[in-house]
């Protein structure tokens, strides 16, 4: 069965167009509406795939009907997409549209999971009392990701308390000499906690912040893994 058969008995039934696939499709238009669902729960309106973690509506010029599909379904079908400023747009720049709404739920979903972490930590009736959770919450909604001791802290207590979480979701920054340092002062044991949190080229920059790290006179160098102030200093 072709993708046109496939979409035939949900399209044409909301459709002004009662024969033609093609003509059909020229009637719904995707405005910038989309959703989160919960645990991959949702079901494509279009063509019947299922597990979507994100619905996108669209919407029939014609008789105020909605689908609420799947974002490879407006691509597949070359529905038209209109963009920040209303106009309409097909091909590339409606692509483009698509992708970049997807991303972006993509990062607000992140964003509910490790939020969603902080929370369930908070009610652990033993956490750790100087790990403020609400100003670590506050950090990551402003800057996207955690410096290296404050990611540390908190999944040393994930792991601890056997709270589920993706370990992928969890982002590090690793730009400032602050957090270079804060990266190379930490034990192998410890960095493997914050390894699936960076990119190819944070995990460079961590080689390389380890190795500048190892070359200081041992005089005054903080002893691997000792993380002086840890708790304190984020």
């Amino acid at each position: 069965m072709n993708y046109f058969e496939r979409i035939k008995p949900h399209l044409l039934p909301a459709s002004v167009e009662q024969k033609e696939v093609a003509e059909a499709l020229k009637e719904w238009v995707y405005r910038g509406e989309s959703f989160i669902l919960d645990a991959r729960s949702g079901t494509c309106e279009l063509c019947g795939q299922q597990d979507l973690s994100f619905h996108f509506a669209i919407d029939n010029r014609h008789n105020q009907n909605r689908l609420l599909i799947g974002s490879e379904c407006i691509k597949r079908f070359d529905i038209s997409v209109q963009d920040a400023l209303g106009i309409e747009v097909v091909g590339r720049k409606a692509h483009q549209k698509v992708d970049a709404d997807r991303r972006e739920l993509e990062n607000q979903a992140r964003l509910r999971r490790v939020l969603n972490v902080l929370v369930q930590l908070a009610r652990k009736p033993r956490f750790e009392e100087d790990i403020n959770v609400e100003s670590f919450a506050m950090y990551y909604r402003k800057n996207g990701a955690f410096t290296p001791r404050q990611l540390f802290l908190i999944l040393w207590q994930v792991e601890k308390y056997g709270v589920p979480y993706r370990k992928t979701d969890f982002k590090v920054k690793l730009r400032s000499e602050r957090e270079k340092e804060q990266i190379a002062e930490m034990s192998p044991e410890r960095m493997k906690l914050l390894w699936p949190a960076m990119t190819p080229a944070q995990r460079k920059r961590a080689e390389e912040a380890r190795s500048r790290m190892n070359r200081l006179p041992a005089l005054g160098r903080p002893a691997p893994g000792t993380l002086p102030g840890i708790i304190k200093k984020y």
